[in-house]
């Protein structure tokens, strides 16, 4: 097989950020066959750069991790955290590409349904002993587990092996898994259907491999740092609840020599302003940009700003497990009342109104069709006076109006945005929906959520891996990360039907069957499509703004290079 189709194969993947066509599922089955994918490739400093002597970042975060445990924290604000603890089969480099990092290569059967990984046999775990493929299947079948009940099993489901479902079910052992470990150093796939995402999927922080015998020797507390012990190119140091955590270089990680950031200290900051104001006073090299400092930023420091789309969806999640939200007439109430167009201008600038749940820049999207009537200014009027007949249609009325619960994370600039759009429903429905705002820290939060403890949740649905099919997912029965609680037969089998629908063309129209089926019954809201808005150092090498995940790994910090000055 030629370069030119080793390219194909990998633009396939970085086309789905850049909005061009995505490979059949044809294509990318042919393209992977009886092939011997490259290795992880060390960033490359441009000719001339100089390297400053401190290579220490510093990096934001929200709140403590609830979690280091790979397979047991799926909060995708912390992945960037364990990103630096553990290493998965394969990982995205700072071009877009698929590389191998626990894998060195990795075939796939001519019927696309086993995938052999060919193990690095030079990677060690921290306390030296080696990385074998019993870790691995030991990890995935931990987290399948229904003992376990990990969030993380929508992840190990995504790979579709065999027996999965009767594992989670509770009516087959996790030793049953379609995961094999055929010697050390060779880990087999056995797939119950081909997967063109499969190499997206391994390389999420869910199928990282874990050691059996220290999870079993301390228990939960085995990520303390004083018994972990991981795989990837940092190690724990030091973990100050609601402060900070640190992580130094490995000096025995099989790829040290590539690797230029010395130590990272994460730093809890629930405040987007504070990381803002510590990127001001050279004490961070990336930081998010409140909203209040856009209009400054543009003017004082154009050239450190990025905006970019990002393949995540703003939206209010139903708890349609509620009798006051099993009507979909009444969640079509709420959604036409929210002014996705005024969202967006004042809360979310640089983002997108959207009726979409999966952003059509995925792979499979290009079908999808949003409603104009949610997304367009005009219709804003008619919105409202359908929305109100839908409510009085259901019995309500300003004497015995609809009363919900908003919850919603803490922080100024959270509870202002969502302040302001928990009260478009009370404003515009004259008085038929009344709301109350819950404000939670984040772990706390994540907890609500995740236990069904909530009526409206402003929420963020982000991709487990690039393709719609990661969207629609999330509303499949048993899915745990289906917080709305709505399923639909008829969803589900076309959901299915995609799975074996060879064309592009037909496979998108399938998507776009679901697309409609979720904007007519509603289980949550889109609101905004993402963008990644944060300013950037000059001294800071190795970031491309335009890829969705990032690794610490890829960083190194520029001699003599600074920000534009204070005003």
């Amino acid at each position: 097989m030629t370069n030119n189709y080793i390219d194909l194969f990998f633009l396939s993947r970085v086309s789905i950020l850049l909005k061009n066509k995505f490979l059949s599922l044809l294509t990318l089955l042919v393209v992977a066959f009886s092939f011997t994918f490259p290795t992880a490739k060390a960033v490359e400093l441009p000719p001339g750069t100089k390297l400053a002597s401190k290579q220490v970042l510093n990096y934001a975060i929200g709140s403590t991790p609830e979690s280091l445990d790979p397979g047991i924290n799926v909060d995708w604000s912390i992945q960037q955290v364990l990103k630096s603890l553990y290493d998965t089969l394969v990982r995205q480099d700072y071009t877009g590409k698929i590389v191998g990092v626990g894998a060195t290569s990795w075939q796939v059967s001519d019927n696309g349904l086993t995938w052999t990984f060919h193990l690095r046999p030079e990677a060690k775990w921290t306390d030296g002993k080696p990385v074998t493929a019993h870790d691995y299947v030991y990890a995935w079948q931990r987290v399948l587990d229904p003992k376990v009940a990990s969030l993380g099993a929508d992840f190990i489901s995504a790979l579709n092996l065999k027996n999965t479902a009767q594992i989670r079910q509770g009516k087959l052992p996790p030793s049953e898994l379609g995961v094999e470990a055929k010697d050390d150093y060779t880990l087999v796939l056995h797939l119950s259907r081909p997967t063109p995402w499969l190499l997206d999927t391994v390389s999420l922080l869910p199928t990282a491999p874990v050691r059996k015998d220290i999870i079993e020797k301390y228990g939960r507390s085995w990520t303390k740092p004083e018994n972990i012990v991981s795989n990837g190119p940092f190690k724990l140091v030091s973990n100050k609840f609601n402060e900070a955590l640190q992580f130094n270089l490995r000096n025995d990680y099989w790829d040290r020599k590539n690797i230029y950031i010395t130590q990272i200290n994460y730093e809890v900051l629930p405040k987007g302003q504070s990381s803002y104001l510590k990127y001001l006073a050279g004490e961070f090299y990336t930081a998010r940009i409140p909203a209040q400092y856009f209009n400054q930023v543009l003017e004082q420091r154009p050239n450190e700003m990025i905006a970019e789309p990002y393949p995540s969806t703003y939206a209010l999640v139903l708890n349609t497990r509620l009798e006051k939200l099993s009507n979909p007439e009444v969640r079509q109430a709420i959604s036409l009342l929210l002014d996705r167009n005024l969202i967006a201008q004042k809360f979310y600038r640089f983002y997108t109104p959207t009726s979409l749940v999966a952003p059509a820049m995925l792979g499979d999207g290009r079908a999808l069709v949003e409603k104009k009537n949610l997304i367009k200014p005009e219709y804003r009027q008619a919105n409202i006076k359908k929305a109100i007949a839908l409510l009085e249609k259901a019995g309500y009325s300003k004497e015995k109006p609809l009363e919900l619960t908003w919850t919603h994370t803490k922080g100024n600039e959270a509870e202002r945005n969502n302040i302001a759009m928990s009260s478009m429903l009370s404003d515009f429905s004259g008085g038929l929906i009344k709301v109350k705002l819950q404000a939670f820290d984040l772990t706390s939060y994540y907890y609500k959520i995740q236990h069904s403890d909530f009526e409206l949740a402003f929420y963020i649905i982000n991709p487990d891996f690039y393709h719609v099919a990661s969207f629609y997912n999330i509303f499949n029965p048993g899915n745990s990360n289906n917080f709305s609680g709505w399923t639909d037969k008829k969803f589900t089998e076309l959901y299915e039907k995609a799975y074996f629908t060879e064309y592009d063309k037909q496979r998108a129209a399938i998507y776009q069957e679901l697309n409609k089926i979720l904007q007519e019954q509603v289980p949550v809201v889109p609101i905004v499509l993402s963008a990644r808005v944060i300013v950037k150092s000059p001294a800071l090498g190795g970031f491309n703004g335009k890829l969705p995940y990032t690794y610490m790994r890829d960083y190194y910090i520029i001699a003599d290079k600074k920000i534009a000055p204070v005003k």
